[in-house]
């Protein structure tokens, strides 16, 4: 079962967190939403109160749950992704036919966050129960933080819960390494579609970001002045203020 957490009022919008994480992750950013939405943050497989069914591991599952929450949400919802979650937003926006608006911050897009020598890598330190240097090697290779940044996490109520969500992150990256991007399938996704974008996050980002946008019909690019991956963290005023802009239009 895929569990969330839903506050605030006005229009339903639904969250879908990255990568070494739980639904905390928009901790900092959802008291600004509340004031316009009915936002609901989701836990993804595995993580948090959301159970994990075992067995193998797939983006197709995800994208299920997601769509799942989607569909239980009723009318009207908006959606929004961020990182690896954006991933499974963008998928989940195929199979919903009634979508009106749709957010992504910087999506993969298949083989872009990790090598095949990192990725088996941190499946051994995984094996080894080593998770916090799995969590840690995904914050430095992948989100591109620092260690000043890293630092500053460790002193947030979020560590923790993003720790715990350590042992998901091989399985993801893995499963990430595996997918391919198909340009032609976004073709028929003709509805407003928000790409957020760091000024300064990793070049992965980048061009998953720039073939996203190739690919969409409707879509506005929105680079985030100052700030890298993590604007959920670092900027989240200056976040909501963008989908608080993008989901508020007629």
């Amino acid at each position: 079962m895929i569990a969330g957490r839903s506050a605030g009022c006005g229009p339903p919008l639904v969250m879908v967190h990255g990568a070494a994480n739980d639904r905390t992750s928009f901790a900092l950013v959802r008291p600004h939403l509340e004031q316009c939405f009915s936002v609901t943050c989701l836990d993804r497989r595995g993580r948090g109160d959301s159970g994990d069914p075992g067995g193998p591991y797939s983006i197709e599952a995800e994208v299920g749950d997601v769509a799942g929450a989607m569909e239980e949400a009723g009318e009207g919802v908006f959606l929004m992704g961020h990182s690896y979650g954006a991933l499974l937003a963008l998928e989940a926006a195929l199979e919903l036919p009634a979508l009106p608006r749709l957010a992504l911050y910087e999506p993969p897009i298949g083989g872009q966050l990790a090598t095949e020598e990192r990725i088996a890598e941190l499946e051994r330190l995984h094996g080894e129960g080593r998770h916090e240097e799995v969590f840690l090697s995904f914050l430095r290779q992948v989100s591109g933080m620092s260690e000043q940044q890293i630092d500053e996490l460790r002193g947030t109520p979020s560590w923790d819960a993003r720790l715990r969500a350590a042992p998901t992150i091989p399985r993801e990256l893995r499963a990430e390494a595996g997918w391919r991007f198909e340009p032609e399938r976004y073709a028929r996704l003709d509805i407003p579609v928000l790409l957020l974008l760091g000024e300064e996050s990793p070049a992965w980002a980048q061009r998953s970001t720039e073939a996203v946008a190739a690919a969409l019909p409707q879509v506005e690019v929105r680079r985030l002045a100052g700030q890298g991956h993590s604007a959920t963290l670092y900027a989240p005023e200056l976040l909501a203020a963008e989908l608080v802009s993008f989901f508020s239009r007629n």
